[in-house]
C-alpha cells in the first residue's frame, strides 16, 4: 500500500514539475511576444509622429512652389532650431535663396515650424533636407524633395516591414554610390540623374521608407529613413 502511495506520490510530483515547466516555458514566450509587440507599436507610433510633421512640410512646400511660384531650387531649409553649422551655404542654407518667400521655415515662406525627429527614430538629432530621384514619383528625370534621418539597420528592416516594402535577402534596399544623397541638405539643383542618387527598384512610389547608403570615406554602408517632401 505505501509502496503505491509513494508511487503516486512521485508521479504526482513528475506531473507538477511538467506543468511547471510548461508553465514557465509560456510565460517566457508571452513575455517575449509581448515585449516584440510593444516595440513595434512604439515603432508604429514614432512613424506616424513622423508622418504628421513630414506632411506639414509637404503641405507648406506645395504652397511655395505651385501656389507661389517659388523655384524648386531656390528653397532654403535653414533655420534657428537646429545647430547653426546646418545654416551654412553648403549645409540647409541655400545660396539660391535671397528673400524670406523661398524658407521653409519662415513665417514669410513656408510658415511651420521646424521639430527636430523623434529619438526613437534614429540616430541623429536633427533631420536631413535633400533631393533624389525617385522611381514612380512625379517626373523620374527630376529630382523631388526628401527629408530624411540616419537610423539603425534593424529599425530600417522594420520600417520596410511596416511599409510592405521588400529588404532584399533581409537587408534594406541599397542606394550605391559615395553618400551622394544624404550628404547633401540644400535644396540646390543635384547632380545629373545616375545610380548613386536614383532609389531603388524596391522603393517605386514609395512616398516613406528606408534605403541603404554606401559611405565609401567612412567604409560603411549607413541606413536612413525617408519622407517625400515635395514630388516634382
Amino acid at each position: 500500500m505505501r509502496d503505491t502511495q509513494s508511487g503516486n506520490v512521485l508521479f504526482l510530483i513528475l506531473i507538477a514539475v511538467a506543468l511547471f515547466a510548461a508553465l514557465s516555458y509560456a510565460v517566457t514566450q508571452t513575455q517575449r511576444s509581448g515585449s516584440n509587440d510593444a516595440s513595434d507599436e512604439t515603432l508604429r507610433l514614432d512613424l506616424a509622429t513622423a508622418e504628421q510633421l513630414t506632411q506639414s512640410y509637404q503641405v507648406a512646400l506645395q504652397r511655395m512652389h505651385y501656389l507661389n511660384g517659388i523655384d524648386p531650387d531656390e528653397i532654403s531649409f535653414e533655420n534657428q532650431e537646429w545647430p547653426s553649422w546646418l545654416n551654412s551655404p553648403t549645409q540647409a542654407g541655400n545660396p539660391n535663396c535671397t528673400t524670406e518667400k523661398c524658407r521653409l521655415f519662415s513665417s514669410e515662406g513656408g510658415n511651420v515650424h521646424y521639430v527636430d525627429p523623434i529619438d526613437g527614430l534614429g540616430n541623429r538629432n536633427y533631420w536631413t533636407f535633400t533631393r533624389a530621384y525617385l522611381r514612380g514619383i512625379g517626373d523620374e528625370d527630376t529630382a523631388d524633395f526628401i527629408v530624411a534621418i540616419e537610423t539603425t539597420t534593424e529599425k530600417c528592416i522594420e520600417i520596410n516591414e511596416i511599409y510592405g516594402i521588400e529588404n532584399p535577402s533581409g537587408a534594406p534596399p541599397n542606394l550605391p554610390g559615395n553618400y551622394a544623397v544624404f550628404s547633401q541638405h540644400h535644396g540646390t539643383t543635384p547632380g545629373a540623374k545616375a545610380s548613386q542618387n536614383t532609389f531603388p527598384e524596391e522603393l517605386r512610389g514609395q512616398y516613406a521608407g528606408c534605403v541603404n547608403q554606401l559611405h565609401s570615406f567612412h567604409s560603411g554602408i549607413y541606413p536612413w529613413l525617408y519622407f517625400v517632401i515635395l514630388a516634382l
